[in-house]
């Protein structure tokens, strides 16, 4: 009896350690499912590569829910003989803050001048750990994504590229129209368009006015973006142009568009930088002339000027103005009322001005009369009683 019951809490004891270890892989999997890390593209791949190259590409790691900070380190794995031609930026390990949904990581190729011409395979596995808000927990999440490394180095010549962009500056008059072309060189050597073509339209986009193509003289390094500029002579007068482009890729046209530019007189554009469009010197000029209206109006600069030049410019003050504008307000009530209701101060003596009062304030002026000459008839008053 007592051998049962010892086999049955074991068995209880089983069941319960079961069902604990089942809790903790579900939570794990709802917080992966939470935290949803993984990389864009899964993959390190290029198969021209050719002795002493260096090739670069971008590995985006994507978090679902980026609501703490988390540790990430990077190691290859399975790939001894290339582990020291590739590196990463910002580094083997390095944090991804709280926040950011997408961190990218630079990962760079250098192969040796001696390398074999094989294939190079290989992983690159990336691991993040997160902790909880608390430092001092003992429960670390860690998640990890693999991506495959496929590295061909060949002896072969391989051209390729892109076109990122394409500008097209303002000139001034007699200046070569210069075209800006943005290209990723994909291949294992130098690279540049075969062509480009211009063919340049009136303001309207209706006549035709040149055609020709840009030349150029730079290149592109191998797995490099990078800008080039190809210039056009032209004649044209001031004004504003289209010019319809076409990039050529051998005898395939890889690009079409067109750009607006305009030619300005000489000396009109600076080489300076340029804000929201324009350039650098344009604003300045435009803040000094407004500094320069807001200085004359506040320091009345222009009569000082005229000052010197031996002109005199007089200048009413604002008490002169407020005294001029009661002045003609006097006059005109005095134009309204009639001869009868206009009397004059009686006592001139004391400072008070001669000014037409309207009936309304006889009453007060009466009172003040009579306050004034009542002194006076208390001292008659005192006469006649000495006498």
């Amino acid at each position: 009896m007592l051998q049962e019951l010892h086999f049955t809490l074991y068995r209880v004891k089983i069941k319960a350690s079961l069902f604990f270890l089942s809790s903790i892989v579900v939570f794990s999997i709802g917080a992966y499912a939470d935290a949803g890390f993984g990389i864009s593209p899964p993959w390190l791949k290029n198969t021209h590569l050719s002795p002493g190259s260096h090739y670069e590409q971008d590995i985006f790691l994507v978090q679902g829910k980026p609501e703490s900070s988390v540790q990430v380190t990077a190691t290859i794995e399975s790939a001894e003989q290339i582990a020291s031609w590739i590196n990463f930026k910002p580094g083997n390990a390095f944090i991804i803050p709280a926040g950011t949904q997408q961190f990218p990581v630079r990962v760079t190729v250098d192969v040796p001048r001696d390398a074999g011409y094989e294939t190079y395979t290989g992983k690159i596995r990336f691991v993040a750990t997160s902790v909880g808000a608390d430092n001092n927990s003992n429960i670390a999440i860690q998640l990890g994504s693999l991506a495959e490394i496929t590295l061909t180095v060949t002896s072969d010549e391989y051209s390729d590229f892109n076109i990122r962009g394409v500008s097209i500056d303002d000139i001034e008059e007699s200046m070569p129209i210069t075209m800006g072309v943005r290209l990723e060189n994909l291949g294992n050597i130098k690279v540049r368009p075969t062509r480009i073509s211009l063919r340049i339209y009136d303001k309207w986009h209706e006549q035709i006015l040149q055609e020709g193509d840009a030349e150029t003289t730079e290149w592109i390094e191998s797995f490099a973006t990078g800008m080039i500029r190809a210039t056009m002579p032209t004649t044209l007068s001031l004004g504003d142009y289209f010019a319809d482009f076409e990039i050529y890729k051998g005898e395939e046209v890889i690009a079409r568009d067109k750009e607006r530019f305009n030619i300005v007189e000489k000396g009109t554009l600076a080489h300076w930088p340029r804000f929201l469009g324009m350039s650098i010197v344009w604003w300045g000029s435009g803040l000094g002339g407004l500094l320069s209206v807001l200085s004359v109006v506040k320091f009345n600069l222009f009569a000082k000027l005229l000052r010197i030049l031996g002109i005199e410019v007089k200048r009413k003050s604002r008490s002169a103005a407020k005294n001029n504008k009661r002045k003609i307000s006097r006059q005109k009530v005095s134009k309204i009322l009639p001869e009868s209701a206009k009397i004059r101060d009686p006592l001139p003596t004391m400072g008070f001005r001669p000014i037409a009062i309207t009936a309304s304030s006889r009453k007060r002026r009466a009172v003040q009369k009579s306050q004034i000459n009542e002194p006076k008839r208390r001292g008659k008053r005192r006469k006649t009683i000495g006498a």
